[in-house]
């Protein structure tokens, strides 16, 4: 009889060998690496989960945080936008602004108008010119039109002063908004800058790719198991066909004699005159049929007949 295995020992033993050959490629598939720029090591804890733990070089781990920290730094620029709060205000266009420059031209302008006012009517005066008349009014008009043409000069120099006071003054907040931009730009850029540093020094970019190691196979031990059993079953059921197949040839064998005989009851007739013609003495000419002394098997019709082994051989027995 085939021994049953235990299939649930077999089973336990089985997921002992998967874990252990899960735990072999697992560790072949993650060693420590070195190089210049740091490491990369593994560890394992009690409950069997792998940590991977990356380093930095000394000088490579400084640069690495300058760069986080300078990206923090930067972000506060960036996140707040373009600062214009700092910009020069934009100068007044109305008249009213250039109003102060011709106030002021005028007032430059009132003691050289004084003086030749004052130098024009004492010239008059010298000259025995009475106040209304023809002469001294032509003096008049003329110390007036000097006025109207200095106060128009004023006017002029005036808005052509402010119009430069304008100019100056909206050149300097374009140079406020393109300084604030700049600031705002070189945030950026130094932002994308320090991030490429930072990127540079990732492990994936200096630490070599360690090649695959192939899966370790568990040992087979439930299906060896499995296997036993089946060719024991195997061999039992072939040696229990081959018993089966003996056995009905045997059979056959006995039927074919039975046959021979005319089946179970010329057995029985054949071993029914046997027996009378011994107990006769086997004596007389043309005996009936049964044995003769000499052990002869006569068939009834002549003395003498075939020997007791073809007795035998005519029932099939031998």
């Amino acid at each position: 009889m085939a021994t049953v295995p235990n299939f649930g020992d077999l089973a336990n033993q089985q997921s002992a060998a998967n874990d252990a050959a899960t735990d072999k490629t697992n560790l072949a598939n993650r060693s420590n690496q070195y190089g210049p720029m740091g490491s990369s090591t593994w560890s394992v804890g009690p409950n069997g989960q792998w940590t991977q733990n990356v380093g930095l070089g000394g000088a490579q781990q400084g640069l690495f945080d300058s760069t986080i920290s300078g990206q923090q730094g930067l972000a506060g620029t960036i996140g707040a936008g373009v600062n214009y709060g700092n910009l020069p205000a934009m100068p007044d266009s109305s008249f009213g602004a250039s109003q102060q420059v011709i106030d002021a031209w005028n007032a430059l302008q009132q003691p050289g108008l004084d003086k030749a006012d004052s130098a024009a009517r004492a010239r008059a005066a010298a000259m025995g010119l009475t106040i209304g008349s023809n002469a001294n009014n032509d003096i008049e008009r003329t110390l007036g039109a000097n006025r109207n043409d200095a106060s128009n000069k004023a006017i002029l120099a005036g808005t052509t002063e402010y119009q430069n006071v304008f100019n100056r003054g909206l050149q300097a907040r374009q140079q406020g908004v393109t300084e604030a931009n700049n600031v705002y730009d070189r945030a950026i850029t130094g932002s994308a800058s320090l991030g490429s540093t930072r990127d540079s020094l990732n492990p994936n970019k200096w630490l070599p790719t360690a090649p695959a190691s192939a899966a370790y196979v568990p040992k087979s031990i439930y299906g060896a198991g499995l296997d036993t059993f089946s060719a024991q079953q195997a061999q039992e059921n072939a040696a229990q066909a081959q018993s089966n197949a003996n056995r009905t040839a045997n059979m056959g064998a006995i039927n074919t004699g039975l046959n021979a005989v005319g089946g179970l009851g010329g057995l029985w007739s054949g071993a029914s005159n046997a027996w009378g013609w011994l107990s006769g003495g086997g004596s007389g000419g043309a005996a009936p049929s049964g044995f003769d002394n000499w052990g002869a098997y006569n068939y009834g019709n002549s003395a003498g007949g075939d020997s007791l082994g073809d007795f035998g051989s005519g029932l099939g027995l031998w």
